[in-house]
């Protein structure tokens, strides 16, 4: 939905929102009013389906939205983008390839399953397991988790990896339960899951629509919606429709040439924030005209960069140094 954390709806007070994916874009573009769609409920609609709800499976946008509002990371980052605990409480260095993680007491998954340094050393195990095949790659370093005590973990990498703590904000950090999953297997897991977050999973209709209600023993307080739903509408001039009808709460992957279409709203502010994704065009280094540093050089030269931002993104975009 948008660019700058993996952030679940527990921390969202902006209510009639439209959110515009821009290619070559760090910025976000919201559009605010004062109501929602449905009473105490937040409705989002989305460019299409998720393609599974296992936090270890997902590699889109579209599905981390939905999940990273039913599961937490050990490690998520504040208002500032610094560092801050998630699951994990506190994180320090043992030596030049052990990193130990301090958990979080008290919390439970869903279905009342603890959460503890097992469901720490499950999850990292079943991400790296080959079988899992998961797209995730950035715990790849990681060699083993081994169990200090029941709140305890420590993470051997097989080289010095200074950035591993950042790396659990992202899905790589994700927890999921053990028991569950060895009881009722990965395909239920993928369709029916348990997580630790603000939001349990309610029901899933394909091509339709995913519901959540609000988690009321959810360790950072209940959620400000008590519903949380993710529509599937494909056709950007419908999202949009959706949002200005108050069908919508929140509106993502819209053009950024509609945008001027809610900005003639008087019930809609377009706001616009720093992101810390990247969109980037990627050449092949390895072979072919493009392995030539020279030729990369001077496609990199050819492209008018502040032209795109001000005359095709309205100015909606930051230009990166390098």
């Amino acid at each position: 939905m948008h660019a700058r954390r993996l952030q679940s709806m527990q921390d969202y007070n902006i209510r009639r929102t439209l959110c515009v994916a821009l290619l070559l874009c760090v910025l976000v573009l919201g559009i605010g009013s004062g109501s929602t769609a449905s009473g105490n409920a937040l409705i989002v609609a989305q460019g299409g389906d998720v393609t599974t709800l296992d936090p270890q499976l997902q590699g889109n946008m579209v599905t981390m939205n939905v999940v990273i509002n039913i599961f937490d990371t050990l490690v998520t980052r504040d208002a500032d983008m610094e560092l801050a605990p998630g699951l994990a409480t506190s994180w320090r260095v043992v030596n030049s390839t052990t990193w130990e993680f301090s958990l979080r007491r008290g919390v439970e998954f869903h279905n009342g399953e603890p959460f503890n340094a097992d469901s720490v050393k499950f999850s990292i195990d079943r991400l790296l397991d080959p079988k899992t095949n998961s797209p995730i790659v950035e715990l790849k370093t990681v060699s083993r988790v081994d169990i200090v005590d029941d709140y305890t973990v420590r993470i051997i990498t097989s080289v010095p990896d200074p950035l591993l703590p950042a790396k659990m904000v992202l899905f790589g950090g994700c927890i999921v339960p053990k028991g569950y999953i060895t009881k009722n297997g990965n395909a239920t897991f993928a369709k029916q899951p348990i997580g630790t977050g603000p939001y349990k999973f309610v029901k899933w209709i394909r091509d339709d629509r995913v519901v959540l209600k609000a988690n009321p023993s959810y360790w950072k307080g209940k959620p400000a919606y008590d519903n949380l739903e993710f529509r599937s509408i494909p056709n950007s001039n419908d999202r949009v429709a959706a949002l200005l009808t108050g069908e919508a709460d929140i509106v993502a992957n819209v053009p950024v040439d509609m945008v001027p279409r809610v900005e003639t709203d008087r019930n809609c502010n377009v706001l616009s924030v720093p992101g810390l994704r990247v969109f980037y065009v990627g050449l092949d280094t390895r072979t072919g005209p493009t392995a030539d540093k020279r030729v990369r050089q001077a496609m990199n030269m050819a492209v008018d960069v502040p032209a795109i931002i001000k005359n095709i993104l309205g100015g909606h975009a930051l230009q990166i140094a390098t």
